[in-house]
């Protein structure tokens, strides 16, 4: 099994009404520890852009004028995975992992980046299904698995670099090593 750890900024979450992909990050775990892939898009066609999402993702708009075309991201990432293990006719084989990705950043990437979404099963491990699993255990909530599962990936990353999307894709690959080593344990 390939997991990757993925995580999206939009421009808003409004992908219906025209929120777009406008940063992409992949982890994987390499034979010398994370091995992180992190991309501008640069968004086709017309953009919704929120602020409140902006001061999420602090990327400034014109930050996207000189990003890669959606093509050609989509053709790097893609190859990417493939040499990190992904098959495109075993695509069973490789999970999406993150925070709320199967609602979230899935739709987004299978529109923006539908080569490299093809690699994927279409079985994810999405984290907050896990935080649920383990909701109650040892008395704890989901709020507090996720503030456990989060330090931990705070106190094992060098860099503390919330909302770029190639750190929070390592992070996500992190906290789901962490929750399924407390869920194996328990």
């Amino acid at each position: 099994m390939l997991f990757v750890g993925i995580d999206g900024e939009m421009s808003s979450p409004d992908r219906e009404n025209g929120g777009k992909l406008i940063q992409i990050g992949l982890t994987v775990e390499g034979p010398d520890g994370l091995d992180t892939v992190s991309y501008l898009i640069r968004p086709i066609g017309e953009m919704l852009w929120s602020e409140e999402a902006a001061k999420i993702h602090n990327i400034p708009q014109e930050a996207l004028k000189g990003a890669l075309h959606p093509d050609e991201v989509d053709e790097i990432l893609y190859e990417w995975l493939i040499k990190r293990g992904a098959k495109p006719r075993q695509r069973a084989k490789t999970i999406a992992v993150g925070f709320n990705i199967i609602g979230f950043d899935m739709p987004f990437i299978k529109e923006t980046l539908p080569k490299t979404y093809s690699l994927f099963s279409r079985r994810m491990a999405d984290l907050n299904g896990m935080l649920w699993l383990l909701h109650g255990k040892n008395n704890l909530n989901f709020d507090s698995w996720k503030q456990l599962a989060l330090d931990y990936a705070h106190m094992n990353m060098l860099e503390h670099k919330p909302h770029d999307a190639g750190w929070d894709s390592a992070r996500h690959l992190v906290c789901f090593n962490y929750l399924r080593n407390v869920i194996l344990n328990a």
